[in-house]
């Protein structure tokens, strides 16, 4: 049977230019550079803290970025439409989609998105680089809306944790030392840390790779590749 095929409004240019404010500034840039400093800050507290900082401020960064990304391509349709210039059908997809359901998506999907619709190829979520990301927004999403950590210990005197699952992931790739204590009291080291800003990195880098707008992508490597050198 042949898959229906969803139909996706258009917005014509006086819908985009009324979606656009007249003046408008860029955060990302700041956001991203808020998680670098707090990595490179010295952390004498036991345990450290400065991590999570890091890891809260790269998805806050990631979320500015993509907002950005979206508006950049507003602008260039308008630009180019009122210039006379052609605009590729894929590009007034992404804005038309992005605009609608901007509030309505998680991160994870604007990502998802993006790579289909600009990149033609959509992230395989088996792969580490969509992996990590993953990880990552689950780790901001568990310290951002935290609850009381559940925690007891067996008879066996194992530690058993509402954040089990989190924990064993970041223990199996050794970001984390120990998993027998609260998720808030093991993520704030200096390995996590550089984990969570280079995923981070790693995504805005990959996606601006992925665009298949040379004009687009040139901009947008001049923009951003800077501020989001991964952490060596």
């Amino acid at each position: 049977m042949a898959k229906s095929k969803v139909e996706v409004p258009r917005l014509t240019q006086d819908e985009l230019s009324q979606s656009l404010p007249q003046n408008y500034v860029y955060h990302s840039a700041a956001m991203i550079g808020i998680a670098r400093r707090s990595y490179y800050e010295p952390d004498d507290r036991e345990p450290p803290k400065n991590g999570i900082t890091t890891i809260i401020m790269s998805v806050i960064a990631l979320e500015g970025f993509m907002n950005e990304l979206i508006h950049d391509a507003k602008t260039y349709i308008i630009a180019s439409e009122s210039r006379g210039r052609p605009v590729h059908e894929n590009l007034k997809r992404y804005v038309t989609i992005m605009t609608i359901m901007d509030e309505k998506i998680s991160i994870e999907s604007k990502f998802l998105v993006a790579s289909e619709i600009l990149g033609g190829k959509i992230y395989e979520k088996g792969k580490p680089l969509y992996q990590n990301f993953h990880l990552l927004i689950s780790l901001r999403n568990a310290l951002v809306h935290t609850k009381p950590d559940g925690f007891t210990y067996t008879d066996e005197g194992e530690f058993k944790s509402n954040n089990d699952k989190l924990l064993k992931f970041l223990y199996g790739r050794k970001l984390i030392d120990r998993r027998d204590i609260p998720l808030g009291f093991t993520v704030g080291n200096k390995d996590i840390a550089k984990w969570a800003f280079n995923t981070a990195a790693n995504m805005v880098r990959s996606i601006i790779e992925m665009c298949t707008r040379s004009d687009l992508r040139m901009m947008w490597e001049d923009d951003y590749l800077d501020e989001w050198q991964p952490i060596k």
